[in-house]
Formats: C-alpha cells, sequence, structure tokens
C-alpha cells in the first residue's frame, strides 16, 4: 500500500479524527498502533503513514489552513506546494501527496467542477433533502410504509375490543416486514 492509497485514512472522517487526536496529543505509539491496525500494514509502512498524518494534520490548525487555501483556491498549485515544502520541511513527492490530499478534502468542488446545470443540481437535491425526510422502518430501513391512521385505530378497537388496541402509540406500518412503529 502507499501514500497514494491511504488517503482513505484522511477522507474517512471518523478515522482521520482518531488519528489526528493521538498526534495531537503526541501519543506515537497509539497512532503507530492505529495505523497499522486500521492499514493491515507492517512497522516501517506504519512510520511512513505517521510522517505523512503528522504533517497533514499540520493543516488542521486554521491560520496554516488559511495560509495553503488561498493559493489553492486560486489554482495557484505551485505557489501551494512551495508553501507547503517550507511549513513542513518536505520534498517535493511528499508536498505533492498533501496538496491532493488537502484539494480531495477540501477544494474537490473548484478542481472538479460538476457539469450539472443550476436547475439539474436544485432538483437533485431536493430529491436528496425528501429522502432524508422521509420516515424509515427501524427494522428493514424500508422507506415502503404506510400511516396507520387513526380512523384504522378506531375501527379495529370497534371491531376487536381491548385487542384492538395493538396499534396505538403507532404511526406507521412498514410493508416489507410487516412492524409497526
Amino acid at each position: 500500500m502507499d501514500l497514494e492509497s491511504m488517503l482513505s485514512l484522511y477522507k474517512g472522517k471518523e478515522s482521520w479524527w482518531t488519528l489526528y487526536t493521538f498526534i495531537r496529543e503526541n501519543q506515537v505509539e497509539e497512532a503507530m498502533n492505529y495505523i497499522r491496525t486500521y492499514c493491515n500494514c507492517d512497522e516501517n509502512m506504519a512510520k511512513e503513514f505517521f510522517v505523512f498524518f503528522s504533517k497533514l494534520s499540520l493543516f488542521e490548525d486554521p491560520e496554516t489552513f488559511r495560509a495553503v487555501a488561498k493559493p489553492i483556491g486560486k489554482k495557484q498549485t505551485e505557489e501551494a506546494m512551495d508553501y507547503i515544502q517550507e511549513f513542513c520541511n518536505c520534498d517535493e513527492n511528499m508536498s505533492k501527496i498533501i496538496l491532493n490530499s488537502l484539494i480531495d478534502k477540501c477544494f474537490y468542488w473548484i478542481y472538479h467542477p460538476t457539469s450539472q446545470s443550476l436547475e439539474e443540481v436544485a432538483h437533485n437535491n431536493q430529491i436528496a433533502q425528501d429522502l432524508l425526510n422521509k420516515p424509515k422502518c427501524p427494522i428493514c430501513n424500508s422507506t415502503n410504509l404506510t400511516k396507520i391512521t387513526a380512523t384504522k385505530k378506531i375501527v379495529k378497537m370497534a371491531a376487536f375490543g381491548i385487542f384492538g388496541m395493538g396499534d396505538n402509540g403507532k404511526t406507521w406500518r412498514c410493508k416489507n416486514c410487516g412492524s409497526k412503529f
């Protein structure tokens, strides 16, 4: 595994913050163990990753991030790489990997603009929002639900008496697994 493939750790929000916490608190052994476990790699590769992430973690500081964000935002990659090399005391290859990591995580939309029109983006955002607002079955995560209306509850109680009260307090019935919640 090379540093490029290791960036999945940086892109994964939870995994990155766990590692960043170890680095920030100078818990080197814990960070090395985390890298070895997460990446399934040997000691030498873990050291290489640790050096990389130690340098990358420097850009979590807002002031440092702003300094490199200006040239990145203006697509002035040479200036950004020069700043990274000087700030991190690293070679050109390492600065390029750090720059690409920052671009992928924080500036992707500038370097990879969408080909969608504003109307398409708005439509897709609305669809995504509708999906987020839909209730889901807690058992099977299906959105194929039917509402249990007050009328259905009353009819069931009238027909079955006390045995028809099972739906009280329930609002939805899943059409896939039949659970009521």
